[in-house]
């Protein structure tokens, strides 16, 4: 039951983990163009493939969801969909 609370609110602000992954990825890029220039260069083909596979991962994500609740005979939580508004 934990897990399925815990994929769900992973699930519902999934744009902010993303978005806190992405500004990582830009300081870290920033840091490195001063110490390394080429990994500065790698990191933006890094977040272009964070984006690509944040397209991927969202779907699987809820189908997990929805998987696990079947397995556990829960009803699914209710989700907000883009995990940008406030409930």
């Amino acid at each position: 039951m934990w897990l399925l609370r815990l994929l769900s609110s992973f699930h519902d602000n999934f744009a902010y983990w993303l978005l806190a992954l992405l500004i990582a990825e830009g300081f870290f890029g920033l840091v490195m163009m001063f110490i390394f220039p080429p990994i500065s260069l790698a990191m933006v083909f890094l977040g272009l493939i964070s984006l690509a596979l944040a397209l991927v991962i969202k779907p699987l994500l809820g189908g997990s969801i929805q998987l696990l609740a079947r397995i556990l005979g829960k009803t699914p939580p209710a989700t907000s969909g883009s995990g940008t508004t406030v409930a």
